[in-house]
């Protein structure tokens, strides 16, 4: 899965990946709003398996986490899905 960082940069991307696919992350981010919301060009999050990554070799990386589990940044999938529901409307 791929999702560029254009519209309310790599917070906005992880939550729209994470509700897309009803999985959550655990991630590894400094906290700094500019890294968070930063809408700079150029920048995507991807996720796949580790045996995928090697295809990606040349491609300049940083690791930032692991796709698992039911919350997202310390919050709840069904706790953002009803924020982002809300936020919709």
């Amino acid at each position: 899965a791929a999702h560029d960082v254009s519209d309310g940069g790599l917070a906005v991307a992880l939550a729209e990946l994470a509700l897309h696919s009803g999985i959550g992350a655990e991630l590894e981010l400094e906290r700094d709003a500019l890294d968070w919301f930063g809408e700079g060009s150029g920048r995507a999050v991807v996720a796949c398996s580790p045996e995928r990554a090697e295809a990606l070799e040349g491609v300049p990386l940083r690791r930032l986490g692991v796709v698992r589990g039911g919350k997202l940044l310390g919050v709840p999938l069904p706790d953002l899905r009803a924020a982002h529901e809300e936020g919709a409307r």
